[in-house]
């Protein structure tokens, strides 16, 4: 019993009470390596057990730190799945703001569109108003010479009245001379009295007749000369409107020429019948393929059937859309050195060639900057034939769709964009092979970084085993030297625990030799490793 509170005692002050508790299940065997040290007396068992103290507190370390990285691991994961939220919030309002803006791109075609049909029919309105008022002034007139004749004939009528009671009065006065002559010819003052009062009655009547026809024709001058007054009150309202609707239309078109005055110069060139590009488009065939003219590039439509890839490639950086546009831009080259293939129906111009479609909008971007001044294209007739004619004065022509795109957003990686960016060009190999041979050098720099560390871990510990196993065996193959001293019957159970500890030391110099061998067939076969 002392025996074995000496050996705890022992096995206590080598290892300590910490690694005691990692040690706890072995400890029935660390306290008989703790009596074989009391009963040799030699100093192997107490190394032996100082270093087994070691590796227990290395090992309860190496536990504290796995714990202690799975705890950081898993913060880790936390974050990272929250940034994923993060992100997929953030490409969900990307989305929704991508949408917002089709959404406002539509309206804003619609709006423009919405205008264009308001300036057509304010154009046509003003045309008719202007025709409404030139009839007005006829009518005006006319209605003016009709009241002009009513006065002539109520002046001719006056004169009649005048000229009949002359008349009246010339009769009345023959009448008089009559009876006078009646009288004195000694006639019948009876036959007199009845002619006077025959003659009275008849210049009676007449006069009745001749004020009854004065006062229709007055009353007739009267209600015409107010239908016509009324119809010329009438006739000025509307063309004080007229008049209000030409200078708010007067005012629309100031205001867009000293926004973009270049939409003007496009809707001359439409409007003007006797254009050169609508004599060479009506003309004969060969005069126009043969022939070019330059036409407003607002005043061009997209054919139908048409559409633009606007990605920002190899292609379309190094002689598309955007070298277009950025010569355009530098003054390296004017837009009457772009030569455009269209066509005319119904006084609409087409660009209809699919070739056309980068030149064309290189165009459009440069006037958009340019609104100042009217931008120009060399154009030619095309002998395509898309559509017939009827179906063409159908289509608006003002929007186009994208087509052939290779991304909608750019990629987030640089070397993905940069890939991207290559497609088509005689690079695009030679990057792809350097991408490949970079990221193939990073892998296996960092497989021969693991490689060495797992084999320098690999040969420490089978060093360490293999000393710690020499040590073990050392004074076990010297024990029958000693057999003479006085605790020779002691020693009787040594040989089972000499067997034990020395199977115990091969096995652990075993597994060491295994693990460095599989992590060296690992790091041949390109395995990556687990870390802790």
């Amino acid at each position: 019993m002392a025996d074995h509170h000496a050996a705890e005692a022992l096995l206590m002050a080598e290892i300590g009470a910490d690694a005691m508790q990692e040690l706890k299940p072995y400890y029935s065997a660390l306290v008989g390596v703790a009596d074989l040290a009391l009963s040799t007396g030699g100093p192997h068992f107490r190394s032996l057990l100082r270093h087994v103290g070691v590796l227990a507190s290395k090992v309860a370390a190496l536990e504290g730190g796995v714990t202690q990285w799975r705890a950081v691991s898993q913060d880790g994961q936390l974050q990272l799945a929250k940034a994923s939220a993060q992100l997929a919030a953030a490409r969900q309002s990307a989305e929704s703001e991508r949408t917002r803006a089709e959404v406002l791109q539509s309206q804003l075609v619609a709006v423009m569109r919405d205008r264009e049909a308001n300036k057509v029919v304010a154009q046509t309105n003003a045309q008719w108003l202007q025709v409404e008022a030139q009839k007005a002034n006829l009518e005006l007139k006319r209605s003016h010479s009709e009241v002009l004749a009513l006065q002539e004939e109520v002046r001719r009528l006056r004169i009649e009245l005048e000229v009949t009671s002359s008349k009246q009065r010339q009769q009345e006065a023959h009448l008089e001379a009559e009876r006078l002559r009646a009288a004195g010819a000694d006639l019948s003052a009876e036959h007199a009295e009845k002619g006077k009062a025959r003659l009275e009655a008849a210049l009676k009547r007449a006069d009745e007749e001749q004020r009854e026809n004065v006062e229709t024709l007055t009353a007739q001058v009267q209600q015409q000369k107010q239908r016509l007054e009324r119809r010329l009150e009438a006739e000025r309202n509307e063309a004080i409107q007229n008049r209000q609707v030409m200078s708010n239309l007067e005012s629309t078109v100031a205001e867009i020429r000293s926004v973009m005055p270049s939409l003007l110069e496009a809707a001359d060139f439409l409007r003007d019948p006797h254009s050169p590009a609508l004599k060479m488009a009506r003309g004969p065939v060969l005069l126009s393929v043969n022939s070019s003219v330059r036409i407003p590039v607002l005043a061009l439509r997209w054919a139908p059937k048409l559409g633009l890839n606007s990605t920002p490639g190899w292609a379309a950086l190094r002689e598309g859309l955007f070298a277009l546009f950025h010569q355009l831009q530098t003054g390296a080259m004017v837009p009457e050195q772009v030569e455009l293939r269209v066509c005319e129906a119904g006084g609409r111009w087409f660009c209809c060639e699919e070739q056309d479609t980068g030149p064309f909008a290189a165009l459009l971007m440069f006037q958009a900057l340019h609104r100042d001044a009217p931008i120009s294209a060399t154009c030619r007739m095309s002998t395509k034939v898309m559509l017939p004619a009827e179906e063409l004065e159908k289509h608006s022509g003002l929007s186009v769709l994208s087509t052939a795109a290779m991304w909608r957003t750019p990629p987030q990686h640089e070397e993905d964009f940069l890939r991207a960016l290559l497609v088509g060009s005689s690079l695009e190999e030679v990057f792809r092979d350097f991408l490949y041979h970079q990221r193939r050098g990073r892998v296996e720099d960092a497989f021969e970084e693991e490689l060495k560390r797992d084999g320098v871990m690999g040969r420490r510990r089978g060093e360490l085993l293999g000393r710690e196993a020499s040590m073990v065996e050392t004074p076990l193959q010297q024990a029958p030297v000693a057999s003479a001293t006085p605790v020779a019957p002691s020693f009787s159970s040594a040989p089972p625990a000499r067997g034990v500890f020395a199977t115990t030391a091969q096995a652990a110099a075993a597994a060491a030799a295994q693990a460095a061998q599989s992590a060296a067939s690992r790091g041949r076969s390109g395995v990556k490793p687990t870390p802790i």
